[in-house]
């Protein structure tokens, strides 16, 4: 993805973080650097943002609260053949906004008007994963947040080692369950890392089955994915 250089310097690396966390997924299956985000380049005159040939992450001097993405696909093969997305200024205003309603009770310094760029960019990052995850096929999962039980969301432990959601297909940006004290045990207040759904979807996504010799091996193979998550989840 090329990320548009009229973007507040701020904002770039939780752009580019929340692009290329999706790499951990791929590595999994064998597949590395699969995303790469990078400023558009001054040096190739042939560059052109409004072409489809380049995925572009482009900046909207707006009021507008909108994180949105678009992609163009193949029917034929379901091939991506170009991704885009469109952040709008106004988000930090929305970001602020829902920092102080959802998490100003556990965190003393969502309690001003100046919230924290970290914590801004952490929200920012968040948007960015779940659009990029929509670019690479996934759908809504609003589901992943409502597996983990609510005791989960105020340990330390737990939402450090797999963060506040299953996926970030889901809508739960921040940890709307912690207390006073909690983000002082280490809570995680905003979730920056892939759920669990998230590596599994890749998996069946875009783990290679094209050497299976035909439609009824291949979904065999894909019946085992869900066996293997199935025996793993109760162990």
């Amino acid at each position: 993805f090329y990320i548009d250089d009229q973007f507040p310097t701020t904002w770039i690396p939780f752009i580019k973080k929340g692009v290329e966390s999706w790499n951990s997924a791929f590595e999994a299956i064998g597949y590395k650097n699969v995303l790469v985000a990078k400023l558009y380049p001054k040096d190739d005159p042939a560059f052109d943002p409004n072409n489809i040939r380049y995925n572009c992450i482009k900046f909207a001097p707006s009021n507008a609260q909108d994180v949105l993405a678009s992609n163009w696909v193949d029917p034929r093969s379901g091939e991506i053949l170009s991704a885009s997305m469109l952040i709008s200024q106004g988000i930090a205003d929305r970001i602020s906004q829902d920092l102080f309603l959802h998490t100003a009770a556990a965190d003393k310094r969502m309690r001003t008007a100046n919230i924290p760029v970290s914590a801004i960019g952490d929200a920012l990052t968040y948007m960015v994963m779940q659009k990029t995850g929509q670019n690479l096929g996934l759908l809504k999962n609003y589901g992943g947040s409502a597996a983990i039980p609510v005791d989960s969301l105020r340990s330390g432990t737990y939402t450090q080692k797999y963060g506040i959601t299953n996926s970030v297909m889901d809508d739960a940006i921040y940890n709307i369950v912690a207390q006073p004290g909690d983000m002082e045990k280490g809570v995680v207040m905003t979730q920056t890392k892939l759920g669990r759904y998230d590596n599994y979807a890749i998996n069946w996504l875009y783990r290679p089955t094209d050497f299976q010799k035909s439609l009824e091996e291949e979904e065999a193979l894909q019946s085992k994915f869900i066996t293997e998550k199935l025996l793993k989840s109760k162990s």
